[in-house]
């Protein structure tokens, strides 16, 4: 059982050890060039990138806040005329009940003078 555990053991610690590629440490030491020129042009196009990105964005957002805006006052305007005819309605019918009683009580004045004749 021993022996088998030290065989498994070795086998997978070679395959381990051979599985790693080598000349990933060289290259990573040999390959690091830093080069100021190109890492601003890289920042450079990313930062217009988002740029563009974050205006498409803000166009999207004006675009759909200016909706919201028209439908808002088509709502309020409709409701203030709904209330205006209301209020209309309201003051006419005030404005009648106001003459009727008016006539009802020149109407019993001038009766109450023709009695008061006879």
């Amino acid at each position: 059982m021993k022996r088998i555990f030290l065989a498994a053991l070795i086998i997978l610690s070679g395959m381990v050890s051979l599985s790693q590629h080598k000349s990933a440490d060289k290259k990573t030491a040999d390959t690091v060039d830093i080069n100021p020129e190109k890492l601003r042009l890289k920042i450079d196009s990313q930062i217009k990138a988002t740029d563009s990105i974050w205006k498409m964005k803000q166009k999207v957002q004006d675009s759909l806040a200016i909706q919201r805006m028209t439908s808002n006052t088509n709502g309020l305007v409709s409701m203030m005329r709904e209330r205006d005819r209301a209020q209309r309605k309201q003051m006419w019918l005030r404005l009648g009940l106001g003459v009727a009683f008016l006539a009802l009580g020149i109407y019993g004045v001038m009766r109450k003078r023709k009695k008061a004749k006879v």
